[in-house]
């Protein structure tokens, strides 16, 4: 009969066993799974006017963006003139 130990050590084998066969595309995949986990952790966690001010910053920023891609398509010899700005998440409990 396997015990619970028994089952913790097979599942750690198996679990570096995968790491190990994981390519740079796989460690972004897991990267990006993480990472949207931890998104929406700091997201539940967030009060209504937080969110608010997170998105409003989100769409200033995708304004800047656009607005820097026109400008570099007509000015091609000046390259983007964006200053990125930080949407810095609160930290995950």
């Amino acid at each position: 009969m396997i015990t619970k130990q028994d089952e913790e050590k097979i599942i750690e084998g198996i679990a570096n066993a995968n790491l190990n066969s994981l390519n740079i595309n796989g460690l972004l995949e897991a990267a990006k799974f993480y990472s949207i986990t931890l998104a929406k952790n700091s997201v539940s966690e967030m009060s209504e006017d937080k969110k608010q001010e997170v998105y409003d910053k989100m769409i200033e920023s995708e304004a800047a963006q656009k607005q820097a891609s026109e400008s570099a398509a007509e000015n091609p010899e000046e390259g983007p003139q964006v200053a990125e700005e930080s949407l810095e998440a609160e930290p995950a409990s």
